[in-house]
């Protein structure tokens, strides 16, 4: 009986803890998605830096559906309100699965500033693997766990052997004890009861109770932790020391330039010297065997005269 009682409470803290690494792991991906997103993606207008902004609500946006989703709640509207428009929470509402959609959105926009070359594919192909696809797997993770419980026979026969156990242990306590079998009994039923309703508490992670984990925090932390690297992006390049080291960057890269077209303006020369040197040799080969013809031929025509 007490194997059986251990193993449900091993089996639920293992559930309960695969969740808690799941939720951190969206939590570390999404901060280095919206790092590098931040940092690769060229902006040149405004209207570029609306979209990078509206990006980073998204990344926000996955979590929250995803706490949604596992507490089987039907809107979202109350979190992402003030945050995206009512169009766009309407579309997430009406999606079929509204932390893939979130995803979908990040997608093509990646897949957009490539097109536009304001993103190189080696580096799209980096975030879209590290980022978007480790946050799929995780939320993958824990609707697994979510839809994943022990066998009802299983639990069904557990309690059946516990109810016995406890039957037979109480009538053993009576022949010894007699009257002190009741407070015995009581925390004998009370320890075994309390480790199989430990065991039912933890097994499902994502409710609402006090020892459930606290998907609005995770979400909360997730939300200013992309906002705030959004806003640093935004201070550092308006920061003179960014300016001043992209100056310099670009004044060594006009002079590595002008090296090369020195160096190419002298290559270009010494190949039209070397052309104009081979030519005049070519002509002067020719002259001197045309004049070596005409003095061969007139010493002919001379002995021809004597004869």
């Amino acid at each position: 009986m007490f194997i059986l009682v251990a193993f449900r409470g091993s089996n639920s803290y293992q559930k309960y803890w695969e969740g808690r690494i799941a939720w951190g792991r969206i939590q570390t991906v999404s901060k280095d998605l919206a790092h590098m997103m931040c940092c690769h993606i060229t902006i040149e207008t405004a209207i570029d830096e609306i979209e990078l902004k509206r990006m980073m609500t998204y990344i926000g946006a996955v979590s929250i559906c995803a706490k949604a989703r596992l507490r089987r709640e039907t809107s979202i509207r109350e979190d992402l309100k003030g945050l995206l428009s009512e169009n766009e929470i309407k579309d997430i509402d009406n999606a079929l699965h509204s932390p893939n959609y979130c995803l979908d959105v990040l997608g093509h926009y990646l897949a957009k500033q490539v097109r536009t070359k304001k993103l190189e594919l080696p580096t799209n192909a980096l975030i879209y693997s590290c980022g978007v696809l480790q946050i799929s797997k995780a939320v993958g993770d824990m609707e697994r766990l979510r839809n994943s419980f022990i066998p009802v026979i299983y639990t069904l026969h557990q309690r059946f052997i516990m109810v016995i156990w406890l039957v037979l242990v109480s009538m053993h306590f009576l022949n010894k004890y007699r009257w002190y079998t009741i407070p015995l009994g009581s925390v004998v039923a009370y320890i075994v009861l309390g480790i199989d309703a430990m065991g039912c508490e933890i097994e499902e992670p994502f409710g609402y109770d006090k020892n459930d984990l606290n998907l609005t925090m995770f979400c909360q932390s997730i939300l200013q932790e992309t906002q705030d690297i959004y806003h640093r992006r935004s201070k550092f390049g308006n920061s003179p020391v960014l300016q001043r080291l992209q100056s310099r960057h670009g004044s060594r890269r006009e002079r590595n330039i002008e090296a090369i077209n020195e160096a190419d303006r002298q290559i270009s020369f010494s190949r039209i010297v070397s052309t104009i040197a081979n030519d005049n040799q070519y002509v002067l080969t020719r002259s001197s065997s045309k004049a070596t013809s005409s003095s061969s031929s007139d010493h002919d025509i001379e002995m021809g005269e004597e004869i």
